[in-house]
């Protein structure tokens, strides 16, 4: 009798869990529920981005695509109003409040072979790259940003990228049960999933157009004035007093008081990232990087000049916003420049 109990109760355990399993996998793991995501969230601006690129019209490889933060300026509509003379077609799917650990996964989904695009341009915030009070390579919003891009093979690389042991756990947990990451979103989808499906609907179907005929912000700073030697602006009057302090404190600060905080942003571990920055063509040189590796320990002087100086030598187009690289031997570092 006992016996009987104790195996109708595992069975009834292993039943539990499997059906458990076999939910979180069709619903969350699937993409299904990534197509009914909110779009102004952090993952429903990332999806939306990435899939207008997907489905956006590639008739050659002419294409340039750029990623970044909010300080990726570039506006496509704009760009390519010099195709005609460049021969490139420009897009972005840079996004605000994202690192280059996600960038790196949204590159993946949008050009998983890598040969979609002649150029991937990368935002560097500065030349010098100062040591930053902030350590990005923590950030725990990158898991929300790519969580729909996450697959289970990535448990392998994505939580490690991170320095604190709960962040690793949070990652490795979100990949494994993309649940628990979804579970605030999925709870607000419930109590209003008509409304939502018909709002995701419309932004899949439209954002596109919206965001590729954005004009830009109508503001300026034209009339400015930098002091270099002394640190100082000198503003137009049509600059507000708040972004006066903002601009003016950007000018004069110094680097991070703890040595060695240099931009780790960029430090994330992960393996084989392929940025192609530049193909043959008008008003761009030919050149490529390959094989990156992104290393958690080691800290070079300048991302730029290394890429700049890989090689023999030889002079590399690549602007990026990371550092602490470690250059892997992979099997290609792409076409060389000439």
């Amino acid at each position: 009798m006992a016996a009987d109990v104790k195996g109708g109760l595992a069975a009834r355990l292993i039943a539990t869990v499997l059906i458990f399993a076999g939910l979180e996998g069709l619903i969350f793991h699937s993409g299904l529920y990534a197509r009914i995501i909110e779009p102004d969230s952090t993952t429903g601006f990332m999806e939306l981005q990435i899939q207008n690129e997907i489905r956006r019209p590639k008739p050659n490889r002419n294409q340039v695509l750029a990623v970044g933060h909010s300080r990726m300026a570039l506006l496509p509509r704009i760009a390519n109003e010099m195709q005609p003379g460049t021969g490139y077609t420009f897009a972005t799917i840079g996004l605000g409040g994202t690192t280059p650990r996600t960038w790196f996964y949204a590159l993946r989904a949008v050009d998983p072979h890598a040969h979609n695009y002649a150029a991937i341009l990368i935002p560097e915030d500065d030349y010098n790259e100062p040591d930053m009070w902030e350590d990005q390579s923590d950030r725990e919003s990158d898991l929300h940003y790519v969580i729909a891009r996450l697959r289970l093979r990535d448990l392998r690389e994505f939580p490690w990228t991170y320095k604190s042991a709960d962040r690793k756990w949070a990652a490795f947990e979100g990949i494994v049960l993309k649940g628990t990451v979804y579970k605030q979103d999925f709870q607000e989808f419930l109590d209003h999933p008509l409304a939502r499906i018909a709002k995701a609907q419309y932004y899949r179907h439209d954002s596109a157009g919206w965001y590729y005929g954005f004009g830009g912000d109508a503001r300026t700073l034209a009339g400015l004035e930098i002091d270099w030697a002394h640190k100082t602006a000198r503003f137009p009057p049509s600059v507000p007093e708040a972004e006066q302090k903002r601009i003016a404190g950007n000018c004069s600060r110094t680097n991070h008081p703890i040595e060695g905080m240099r931009r780790r942003i960029g430090c994330i571990g992960i393996a084989g990232l392929s940025i192609i920055t530049a193909a043959p063509g008008p008003g761009f040189s030919s050149c490529a990087c390959r094989g990156l590796r992104f290393h958690r320990r080691r800290f070079l002087r300048n991302s730029i000049a290394q890429c700049a100086n890989l090689l023999d030598g030889r002079t590399w187009s690549c602007w990026m916003s990371i550092c602490s690289i470690r250059w892997s031997a992979r099997s290609s570092f792409g076409t060389p420049c000439t």
